[in-house]
């Protein structure tokens, strides 16, 4: 890791790439809890836009209904 990447500062779990001034984050459990984080936030997502198309569906067949 030494040359291609520099340790930042007060946090051990981030490091800098030398090539690109990127910073990166080394530490693979919080990576692998944003990546459940983002996948979950997804889903609730779908979700939601699940229930906004029933909601629209039971609006439409109660006004087809009601006509």
């Amino acid at each position: 890791m030494k040359g291609k990447y520099q340790k930042v500062q007060d946090n051990p779990s981030l490091v800098r790439d030398n090539s690109s001034d990127a910073i990166i984050n080394i530490n693979d459990t919080a990576y692998k809890a944003r990546l459940r984080q983002i996948e979950e936030s997804k889903k609730q997502a779908q979700q939601a836009e699940k229930i906004d198309k029933l909601e629209s569906d039971v609006e439409e067949i109660k006004t087809c209904y009601n006509n």
